[in-house]
């Protein structure tokens, strides 16, 4: 976020770059080593560029640096901070960091603040006391980037981290935002504060991308890729207050394996586990435990599932067919559970005569629902919403809707094994059906609705629900589209709710995409990502 020179622009240049190398799955209570070096220069003890004095930045020393360290020893983190260091201590500072990670190998991660540039692609990190006369110095006056994550890789970490809040002015060339070929690498997520051509000024309370970096680094159960969503949000939320114009920070993604967490958390006692396909009888077995858990979990907290204002419906016996309600939603039985699902996401049609029997609902939703939108998923909704929605559905109905567990999900999107691949059709780590369209990777176009960078679907966020492939059991958007609520608390901490699926975003990735992925969000949560749809009890709730 910070520039050390002026071109043509009087602004400064508002970057920071973020990048995981390598992809290690999410940590259990072994945790490998983790190791740090938190390195920032706020006083550049009257460093040149051009002629031309460098400003100090005085908000690294007295915010971004202490609360890295601090941030990050909460997290299990060895740490070294190295406070305004000369070119030459800065090169000591990490060779020592490499030799740390090779004697412990495990998570390494490295932190920069300060000024910084780019030039013919490679990324420098300006020290104190830099005299750079003309662009061919930056070599020799300042600190490459490249050889920092050189150091880190061939000391054998399972996992890197670099974060650099700093600018990278282009000085030789276009910049193109995500598209920087030095550190496009397998294996990685690199995101930027902002997008390529965006400025800002420094504070001398720090980086606000730091801030926000430091505000959700410690959220538990949330991926590296989901909390950069955090920030992404945060910092494009500030920017509009602050300076009057948006700052959406930019990412690229090609990460591998798992997702990386920062605070690991499991899911709750019962719940379906992470990889493994269950019988139909366990998944029955299961369900029936959940529905008993959130039953007493309602009790106890007095917010009974359906309000006293609303009877219980009655539970309608609907056997092995498919059915549809007055809203047209249709519903289809899944195998080992009690339930039929809908075969789609719950739409802004539907959404909207649920508003409208209300009197008016939060305005959040209507944002993505304008003329045209009426079958695209409803998006914007919180768990409390698509539980207001199942209550009054229920009321409407006389049966019994609600949205389903994590166990059920399971069972809906299948985790069966995937038959007649072609041989053009790569297999995912060689393992069959770890994705809700079969086992290989990346997605057909007719396999949904994902990212743009994943395959091209047609679609900028959300497609009209049913576009696409349904899978054996006749159930669309399993994967993709949006995330969808289930009952299920995420943790035993009550931190968020389960979702699944995931959805439109450039953040979701192929870790993200798999069957058995889920993450956890607070009940309140609404995001342009977030969607739902209901089940349908036929016995037992």
């Amino acid at each position: 976020m910070k520039c050390f020179f002026h071109i043509s622009n009087p602004k400064r240049l508002f970057l920071a770059l973020f990048m995981v190398a390598g992809g290690m799955a999410a940590f259990g209570q072994d945790t490998p080593p983790r190791t740090a070096l938190v390195m920032g220069v706020g006083d550049y003890g009257g460093a040149k560029f051009k002629g031309g004095t460098i400003p100090n930045l005085p908000g690294i020393t007295t915010a971004d640096l202490p609360g890295m360290e601090t941030k990050l020893k909460s997290l299990g983190f060895s740490v070294t901070v190295v406070t305004n260091p000369t070119l030459s201590e800065a090169k000591t500072a990490v060779d020592a960091f490499s030799a740390r990670i090779k004697a412990n190998p495990g998570v390494s991660l490295f932190y920069f603040s300060g000024h910084g540039g780019e030039y013919e692609g490679k990324n420098y990190l300006i020290p104190r006391g830099a005299n750079i006369g003309s662009k061919a110095d930056l070599s020799d006056e300042a600190l490459s980037a490249q050889r920092v994550l050189n150091g880190m890789e061939e000391s054998g970490a399972q996992v890197n981290l670099v974060f650099l809040d700093c600018c990278r002015e282009d000085l030789g060339k276009g910049v193109g935002g995500a598209e920087m070929a030095p550190l496009k690498a397998k294996g990685s997520f690199i995101g930027f504060a902002t997008r390529s051509g965006d400025f800002a000024d420094p504070g001398e309370e720090g980086s606000p991308y730091t801030r926000f970096l430091l505000k959700h680094l410690d959220k538990p159960g949330v991926s590296v890729a989901d909390m950069y969503g955090y920030v992404i949000r945060d910092v494009k939320d500030y920017s509009l207050k602050k300076l009057g114009e948006e700052r959406r920070p930019g990412f690229y993604s090609e990460l591998e394996g798992e997702p990386f967490y920062f605070v690991p958390v499991k899911l709750t006692p019962g719940s379906a586990p992470a990889a493994a396909a269950m019988s139909e009888a366990e998944i029955e077995k299961r369900a029936k435990e959940l529905a008993a858990k959130m039953a007493a979990e309602a009790a106890m907290k007095n917010t009974p599932a359906i309000p006293p204002s609303i009877p219980a419906a009655p539970q309608v016996p609907l056997g092995g067919k498919g059915f549809t309600n007055s809203l047209g939603m249709k519903f289809v039985p899944v195998p080992g559970t009690q339930v039929l699902m809908c075969v789609h996401e719950t739409r802004n049609a539907d959404y909207a005569a649920y508003a409208a029997a209300q009197g008016g609902l939060n305005d959040d939703w209507k944002q993505d629902a304008g003329v045209g939108k009426e079958q695209h998923p409803v998006v914007k909704v919180s768990y409390e919403d698509a539980e207001g929605f199942c209550r009054w559905l229920s009321a409407q109905e006389g049966k019994t809707y609600r949205l389903p567990t994590d166990a059920e999900w399971s069972a809906a999107v299948g985790l069966r094994k995937e038959t007649g691949r072609t041989p053009e059709e790569k297999s995912y780590n060689g393992s069959d059906d770890v994705f809700p369209w079969g086992s290989y990777y990346p997605p057909k176009p007719g396999d949904g609705n994902y990212s743009q960078s994943v395959v091209d679907d047609g679609y900028q966020q959300t497609a009209p629900v049913m576009s696409f492939r349904a899978n054996e059991l006749g159930i669309y958007d399993l994967g993709g589209n949006v995330w969808e609520w289930c009952q299920d608390w995420f943790d035993a901490l009550e931190f968020g709710r389960v979702r699944r699926g995931a959805s439109w975003s450039r953040l979701d990735d192929h870790s993200t995409m798999r069957s058995s992925i889920r993450h956890g969000e607070p009940p309140k949560w609404r995001d342009r990502v977030n969607g739902f749809r209901c089940v349908l009890a036929t016995s037992g709730g």
